[in-house]
């Protein structure tokens, strides 16, 4: 088995694994339950993973995402980085939390280290699933 230093390389090669993982684990699903409604979520590195994993869903997966959660996102979306899911709307099935003083939201460094660690106890996860969840009845 081979081990990777904790390197920037080894940093997106996790993201994108996670992402082929997250894609495959979309179509595995819709294959074998076809209808089956996806809301995906990410915290940090998770939420880049949300991102890249649009690369290789066809269209008519996407269309099976009806909502995102993301925290802490280092790929915010006026990065210009994909969402997989159609008609994004943050705010309405794009719930995106990124607290002003977490850094890692810019892609920065270890400044803001406390508020990046705070979205499971700052309240942006209830509120994520009080946006979101109705999406998911419908």
């Amino acid at each position: 088995m081979q081990f990777l230093d904790n390197t920037a390389a080894e940093y997106i090669f996790t993201v994108n694994a996670g992402a082929v993982l997250m894609r495959d684990r979309i179509n595995q699903t819709l294959s074998d339950c076809p209808g089956t409604i996806f809301a995906l979520g990410g915290y940090s590195k998770g939420a880049m993973v949300v991102h890249h994993a649009t690369k290789g869903i066809p269209a008519a997966q996407i269309a099976a995402v009806r909502a995102i959660a993301v925290f802490g996102d280092p790929n915010t979306s006026p990065k210009g980085v994909a969402w997989p899911i159609d008609n994004v709307v943050v705010g309405v099935n794009v719930y995106e939390a990124c607290v002003p003083t977490d850094d890692f939201c810019d892609g920065g460094g270890l400044n803001g280290l406390a508020d990046h660690l705070s979205y499971g106890t700052n309240g942006d996860v209830p509120t994520a699933v009080a946006l979101l969840g109705p999406l998911l009845l419908q």
